[in-house]
């Protein structure tokens, strides 16, 4: 086999996309994957078409936390606290 291994990337699974920067890589917010244009090109759930090498597997995570803390089980009365 030549050429570099493909990722196993399937539709509903969860990704980031990878942007170069000056100071590294930046990752986006998760996103999932709704279908397949071609081999290696995947449509996100934004509407966008990215090639699979720009792509990383990711895990669903919230993007904002304000849900996890406005739950009552994960308030406190001392958060936040102050150094």
């Amino acid at each position: 086999m030549t050429g570099k291994s493909h990722k196993k990337l399937i539709i509903n699974d969860w990704v980031r996309t990878i942007k170069q920067s000056f100071k590294g890589f930046n990752l986006s917010n998760p996103l999932q994957i709704v279908s397949l244009v071609r081999p290696g090109v995947y449509k996100l759930s934004d509407n966008t078409i990215w090639n699979g090498a720009r792509l990383t597997k990711s895990n669903k995570i919230a993007i904002n936390n304000e849900d996890w803390l406005m739950n009552e089980d994960n308030a406190s009365d001392d958060f936040p606290r102050k150094i």
